[in-house]
């Protein structure tokens, strides 16, 4: 049983990309994902997997159904991560990186360079 993250990282997905592909799975769990007239198979076969294991759909006679907790998913939006919440913690992580307050000071210090220039002129 992959994790979300495994998948993202094996396919070289985002995890935006990823979790719109397992909500329109969610959907209609009978079609394929194509990628540049591509059918990744191996991709869509994961996400079903890991739809299947989470419990969010279930195989019977060869037909995939959402379950209750799928339904669930299916009305509130999202299946694995909140978008709002995600770019809430990607937000937290670039606070974290010094290379980040590195280019806001060079962005500031030009700033007042070009207003310098425009009095000086």
């Amino acid at each position: 049983m992959k994790s979300f993250e495994e998948i993202c990282r094996e396919y070289e997905k985002s995890p935006e990309q990823a979790e719109k592909n397992l909500y329109l799975l969610l959907q209609h769990p009978e079609i394929r994902i194509t990628s540049e007239k591509v059918v990744d198979r191996e991709y869509c076969a994961s996400l079903k997997q890991f739809l299947i294991d989470e419990k969010y759909i279930a195989i019977s006679q060869q037909i995939y159904r959402r379950t209750t907790k799928g339904e669930v998913a299916k009305i509130r939006g999202w299946v694995c991560i909140k978008e709002r919440e995600y770019k809430i913690l990607r937000i937290k992580q670039l606070l974290k990186d010094p290379l980040f307050y590195i280019s806001v000071l060079a962005s500031v210090i030009a700033a007042i360079c070009s207003v310098i220039m425009l009095i000086r002129a």
